[in-house]
């Protein structure tokens, strides 16, 4: 599976209406192209960031819709809401786990991996980081994304409510799973916190 992810700065008075755009037009549309699996929107009122990340199944049939008009269009149904130009990104999805559909609040942290080590990261996310979040009340799904040209990955996770979000920050067995990470990266980790405003994984 592969993922897109875009993100801008929104209009501080327009992010109600872009996440709006993003679940009453985006997303029917995305339902037509072939290959698409999901969407999620995530959105921070202190800084009025959005990010936006849809899943497909093969990266031909993630290029395919960039190549056609609908990525244009896409844009061009947010481009009165946009405070800066979107950056775009493809990843390779290197991990999975959609508990439910019901979580309010995300967790994304951005890591720089050493290049010769990105194998072992995704081997220690995959079958400790997760496992271990999988057990955390409240959690509802997670994600790990990687640009291997880049040696960047992505993770995401999402949460029931804020205080299911911080009671996973503090808890003893996520944080050491998580601190094994740190031995395999070039840089620390780029945390961010966001609303979940739309949330579509199909099977």
């Amino acid at each position: 599976m592969y993922a897109r992810m875009m993100q801008a700065l929104i209009k501080s008075d327009m992010l109600d209406t872009a996440a709006a755009i993003c679940r009453d037009g985006v997303l029917p549309a995305a339902h037509q192209q072939p290959g698409f699996k999901g969407l999620i929107v995530l959105t921070d009122p202190a800084t009025a960031k959005m990010v936006t990340i849809t899943l497909w199944t093969t990266e031909a049939m993630m290029r395919a819709g960039e190549a056609s008009d609908y990525m244009e269009q896409q844009l061009a149904r947010m481009a009165s809401a946009l405070a800066s130009s979107p950056t775009q990104e493809a990843l390779a999805v290197r991990a999975l786990e959609a508990a439910h559909p019901n979580a309010m609040q995300a967790r994304l942290l951005s890591y720089q991996v050493n290049p010769l080590l990105l194998d072992d990261f995704v081997a220690t996310f995959r079958d400790e980081v997760l496992p271990a979040a999988r057990r955390e009340h409240g959690f509802g799904t997670g994600l790990l994304l990687i640009n291997p040209t880049a040696a960047r990955a992505v993770s995401l996770t999402l949460w029931d409510s804020e205080a299911d979000l911080e009671g996973g920050q503090i808890s003893g067995d996520l944080r050491t799973r998580l601190s094994h990470l740190s031995r395999l990266l070039i840089n620390p980790p780029v945390r961010e916190t966001f609303n979940v405003d739309v949330l579509e994984i199909l099977p």
